[in-house]
């Protein structure tokens, strides 16, 4: 009965130990579903936004019909090309041009508080990109748009101010590496 007795005692730090280990592990894998359960929430928000869609469907397409204040206005990338001229380079802009303009500093503005959020480890980078890399890349390297386009997204992105777009973009253009992905995934 002694030596059980002595067992029971020797045991005793190591069930507190593996009891605070179970905690721990609990309380991270409820924050890693908070953040995951907040992300969710903001690409929801983000994706439903009037001026969000717009951009995310001018950006899939070359040429697309999008509703402009009540008019139906074939989008295509040359107006793109010259709607988001700097006014380094164009002081005088058409209506529409001056629309679409508005949109995109709406849709650059809301997706800054990607970064943000990045930023302040309220989410992981890896889940965000998982999400925007396809917009981000298509901003940001030829191929899906003209180089002359994405020259101007770039510049247009410089010009304005939108910095934590162009934070975004580099971190979606650094090559990945899976490893350390991973990492990142849970140590945040």
């Amino acid at each position: 009965m002694e030596s059980i007795i002595k067992f029971m005692e020797q045991l005793g730090p190591v069930v507190v130990v593996l009891t605070f280990i179970k905690v721990t592990w609990e309380y991270i894998k409820g924050q890693k579903w908070k953040k995951s359960e907040f992300l969710s929430k903001e690409i929801k928000e983000f994706f439903k936004d009037d001026n969000v869609s717009k951009v995310c469907a001018m950006l899939d397409w070359n040429a697309r019909k999008i509703e402009i204040d009540g008019k139906v206005v074939l989008i295509t990338d040359d107006m793109l090309h010259a709607a988001l001229q700097t006014h380094a380079d164009r002081s005088k802009f058409t209506e529409v041009e001056a629309r679409l303009r508005d949109i995109f500093d709406q849709f650059f503005d809301k997706l800054s508080y990607f970064n943000i959020h990045i930023q302040n480890g309220l989410v992981s980078q890896t889940e965000v990109l998982t999400y925007l890399s396809y917009y981000l890349d298509i901003l940001s390297k030829p191929g899906r748009k003209p180089k002359r386009l994405v020259e101007v997204f770039n510049n247009y992105i410089s010009y304005y101010g939108f910095v934590n777009v162009q934070q975004l973009i580099n971190k979606s253009n650094k090559k990945k590496n899976p490893l350390l992905e991973k990492l990142n995934y849970f140590l945040n």
